[in-house]
């Protein structure tokens, strides 16, 4: 008896060593970017009977913040928008319970505010989380991971302006899923001006000497950590796309006036973490499409969870309103994307959220939050 009880205790003390162990490893293998650690969530918040959370029918998604202190405890939940302070009333007690291995700057744990995105689905109270790293220390979702860090001391480069260049396509790549695209690593100071200047693909000949020139004549803000400049290196990626006009205007962050591809086409990537791309408009002019059916005939807005596949098809996961789901369904056939990318350059599935705006015309207005950060 004695025996098997020694044996049952041992056996416990050996999985909470490895359980101590891989707790260890895992904060070793937590995401770093400029020796700042974002909390990670341990497990999932505790639901008991004191706690009712109501059902959620007019959004698919809010941002909240959670304020974690030094020993992984939420010490307050905060709303994102003032517009969604109800949101903290209802769930404040209920994200309270959730418990992260802190986060660490110069590998010192430090209070942080970390974004939580609460997706809510029909006929279900609990919402599912999504922080910026996951329970695995995963990076799900690039641009919410970049914005966290900026929530706490590290703002990432970004580019103030950028040239215009040229560009000519061959006539076979007009109906690709794959665009041509450009790809370097860009070493900046703490001015933001380039110190290096290293291409990472061979695509984009003849324009390649051009394009490589006009990179070093773009303007760009430097990284910043705890609001002092540094030097960084990041990634530039421009974008080649067929609908695009050449030569390309000049891009200067904050023109309200630029189209969406245009605002799109140059983008500065702070690291290679999540997706290269997401999915780029294929067929949408000016945020807006002219659809085959009548049925999208009508006014409202709904949002729209929406998994795109490598062939840039679009199909509906959720919505919000459901009375708007019949025109949904008529509007999303006649969307048409490139597939999102990796940094290999590989067609990847994506998920996310399209604003559709009906106005009892043909033509209904898309907003891709995905480019809304």
């Amino acid at each position: 008896m004695f025996k098997s009880l020694f044996k049952r205790y041992a056996a416990i003390a050996v999985f909470i060593t490895l359980l101590l162990l891989s707790g260890s490893a895992g904060a070793e293998n937590c995401p770093e970017y400029y020796q700042l650690r974002l909390a990670v969530p341990v497990g999932a918040p505790v639901m008991d009977s004191t706690i009712n959370l109501p059902y959620q029918v007019n959004r698919l998604y809010v941002d909240l913040l959670l304020r974690v202190d030094t020993g992984g405890k939420v010490s307050e939940v905060i709303e994102a928008e003032p517009a969604d302070s109800n949101y903290v009333k209802y769930y404040r007690d209920y994200l309270k319970t959730m418990r992260f291995r802190p986060g660490t700057f110069e590998k010192k744990p430090v209070e942080q505010t970390l974004p939580v995105r609460l997706r809510f689905k029909a006929h279900q109270r609990l919402p599912e989380l999504t922080f910026p790293v996951d329970r695995e220390a995963r990076i799900q979702d690039r641009d919410f991971y970049f914005a966290a860090l900026g929530r706490n001391g590290v703002t990432v480069p970004r580019i103030e302006s950028f040239p215009s260049y040229n560009y000519k396509f061959k006539r076979t790549l007009s109906d690709s899923l794959i665009y041509p695209y450009f790809l370097v690593k860009l070493n900046l100071d703490e001015t933001g001006r380039p110190t290096k200047i290293e291409k990472l693909t061979a695509a984009s000949p003849p324009y390649t000497d051009q394009i490589m020139i006009v990179i070093n004549w773009g303007r760009y803000a430097p990284l910043e950590i705890r609001g002092k400049p540094a030097a960084s290196e990041c990634f530039l990626l421009i974008t080649h796309l067929p609908q695009a006009n050449y030569p390309a205007c000049v891009y200067t962050a904050g023109d309200s006036t630029l189209s969406l591809r245009d605002s799109v086409r140059v983008r500065l990537l702070p690291d290679t973490v999540g997706l290269m791309s997401p999915p780029l408009p294929r067929n949408i002019i000016d945020n807006k499409i002219v659809c085959a059916s009548i049925d999208v005939f009508g006014n409202g807005e709904a949002t729209v969870l929406v998994a795109i596949d490598t062939l840039g098809k679009a199909r509906m996961v959720r919505l919000m309103p459901p009375i708007l789901k019949k025109k949904v369904l008529a509007a999303l056939p006649d969307l048409k994307f490139y597939p999102a990318l990796d940094f290999q350059g590989r067609r990847q599935p994506y998920k996310g959220y399209l604003r559709l705006s009906f106005n009892a015309t043909k033509t209904v207005s898309v907003d891709m939050t995905w480019f809304s950060h």
